[in-house]
Order: C-alpha cells, then structure tokens, then sequence
C-alpha cells in the first residue's frame, strides 16, 4: 500500500512539473504545427489561383476540376473522422509524426501528376492527413507545453494561416507578372 501511495505521490508532482514548465518538446511540435497550417492554408488558397493554369494544360471537365479543387476538403473530412481512431490505436506521436510526412509527401506529389485524375486523387489523399493534423496538434500542444504558452501557440495558428493566404496570392502574381503569363 506505501508503494502505490508513494507512486501516487509522484504522479501527480509530475502532472504538476509538466502543467508549470511544459516541456522543450512541445514548443518545437509547435511551430511545426504552425508551419504545417501554413502549407495548408497555402495549398487551400493556391489552387483558386492556379484554376486557369490547370483548365490551359489539361483541359479538364468540370466535374474532375470540381473535384481536384475540393479534394482537399473531401480527404479532410475522412481524416477527421478517422484521426482519432488512429490516435487512439497508435499514439499522438507516431500518428503527428506519420500526418506530417504524408502531408509532405502529397504535396509534392502534386507537382508531378501526368493529368487531372491524378491530381484529384492526390488532392484526396493530402486532405486525409490535413484532416488529421489541426485536431492532433492542438492536442499535443496542449499536452506539451505549459499553461500560459499554449495560448500563445494555438493562436499563431491564426496568424500562420493568414499568412498561407498572403504567400499563395504573392505566388499567383509572381506567376501572372513573371514571363509565364496568364494563359487567356
């Protein structure tokens, strides 16, 4: 009975230690949460501007340019219904550190589809990652990071994805103003 009260007694002044001081660990899974609401809040609002570009080179129907833009929302929606069955069987690190690698590599698998099937399904297949991420961030930061800074970082959220925002419409005009001119 002294050993489980003493273990007690541990766990709770570690809880203590972690809600006062967070840990180092935590700033860091922050502002790569930050940076991944970035990219996000970018890839969202660039395909708007680079529509014109996609209807030049391929030629696409409505419905799969429809659902080459909207995939990211359709993934999403999946990923937020299935993120926290997968956080609950693996953990919130290994499935944080899993939806940041799948993000990366469906993004830059975009840069390489041969037509816009394919661009539609790797669009898909992003949002299922980005579906999971905003829920499995804040969750960990909130683990991670002491009272008082959590605030601060789930509010740069805020910021970061206004600033997505900014870098894809300074993408589109550099693109518009550059020799690769608008195609119409």
């Amino acid at each position: 009975m002294e050993i489980n009260q003493d273990l007690k007694i541990q766990i709770e002044k570690a809880k203590e230690l972690l809600i006062e001081k967070g840990s180092k660990q935590g700033t860091i899974i922050g502002w790569i949460m930050i940076l991944s609401v970035l990219v996000q809040a970018w890839d969202y609002f660039s395909s708007s501007y680079v529509m014109g570009y996609l209807i030049f080179e391929f030629h696409p129907s409505s419905a799969i340019l429809g659902t080459a833009l909207a995939g990211p929302f359709i993934g999403g929606a999946f990923g937020a219904m299935l993120g926290g069955y997968l956080i609950d069987k693996y953990g919130r690190r290994a499935i944080f550190i899993g939806d940041m690698i799948a993000m990366t590599v469906f993004a830059a698998l975009q840069a390489f589809v041969p037509n816009m099937t394919w661009l539609a399904t790797v669009r898909i297949l992003l949002g299922v990652p980005l579906g999971i991420d905003i829920p499995i961030a804040f969750t960990y930061i909130m683990e991670l990071l002491p009272s008082g800074r959590r605030e601060i970082m789930g509010n740069a959220y805020q910021l970061a994805y206004a600033l997505g925002l900014v870098i894809a419409a300074i993408g589109a005009v550099f693109l518009i103003l550059s020799s690769i001119a608008f195609p119409y």
